[in-house]
């Protein structure tokens, strides 16, 4: 009997150590319309959550153009009632169609972003350089089968006209023609200090897809799956973000795990910072 509960025992911590040593695997859904709503932004794993997101339509008050300047900034449906009401020629999907607006005193500039199936996220995000709050910009293009790719763009007001200041797939596809389907590999971010407490930096994290594909020499999907992690630091003279330290990994031959069932170990690397 002793014995018997021994070897339970062992069994159970085994398992248990098992469990906690496994990672998740991607589970991107088939149909994009079923992946809407999905929580890129890692909240337990970020120093900043936002207060204020627009979902829908809607307004957000903040220092979009200056930091000392509070404007308007507006969602709306690119195509409203009025346009449906004059009869004029909609495209297909004309509802996933949105456009961000800024509006300061007599200045208005425009952005257009395309969110299928509806949803998307924009909140501000105040990255402690004493400029502007930039605006973070969730989306999703494509409906349909393994075709919607959901993204982060981060957006700065620059010279009166929106600048791209990051942007980033957040999911995507590797097809190999020894599978039936693709392999789905996706992503999450979170917002990390940097320099100490004093800036915001992002953090890009791959969650790694349930096996490697044979076929896979797509260096965009390459970049992807060799690199879980990578570190961003925004740099305020050139108004972009920049790689700042990035974990590599190589790709076994046994899909994404080796031969201990454990995903292969990544190692760290810190990049130099560059010039101005």
């Amino acid at each position: 009997m002793k014995i018997l509960i021994t070897i339970g025992m062992i069994f159970g911590v085994a398992t248990l150590l098992a469990s906690a040593n496994q990672q998740p695997v991607s589970q991107m859904p088939t149909f994009g319309s079923m992946a809407t709503g999905a929580d890129r932004l890692i909240a337990s794993q970020s120093v900043f959550a936002p207060s204020n997101v627009l979902t829908d339509p809607g307004v957000l008050r903040d220092r979009w153009c200056s930091s000392n300047e509070v404007s308007e900034l507006r969602v709306r449906a690119r195509y409203d009632a009025v346009a449906k009401k004059k009869g004029k020629r909609l495209p297909p999907f004309y509802e996933d169609e949105f456009t961000l607006s800024i509006h300061s005193g007599t200045n208005i500039i425009k952005h257009n972003f395309t969110a299928a199936y509806g949803p998307f996220r924009v909140y501000g995000v105040d990255l402690g350089y004493g400029g502007p709050v930039v605006i973070a910009l969730e989306t999703g293009e494509g409906r349909g089968t393994f075709v919607h790719v959901q993204r982060l763009e981060i957006l700065k007001v620059v010279d009166k006209r929106f600048q791209t200041v990051f942007a980033a797939d957040l999911n995507g596809y590797v097809w190999d023609p020894d599978l039936h389907d693709p392999v789905s590999w996706e992503r999450t971010y979170s917002w990390k200090h940097v320099d100490g407490n004093t800036f915001l930096g992002l953090e890009v994290q791959l969650i790694q897809p349930p096996v490697t594909p044979r076929f896979c020499g797509d260096e965009k999907s390459l970049f992807f799956l060799q690199h879980p992690r990578i570190a961003f630091k925004f740099n305020p003279h050139r108004d972009r973000f920049e790689i700042t330290e990035e974990d590599f990994r190589t790709l076994s031959e046994n899909g994404n795990k080796d031969s201990s069932n454990q995903a292969p170990q990544a190692t760290t690397n810190k990049l130099a910072t560059p010039d101005r």
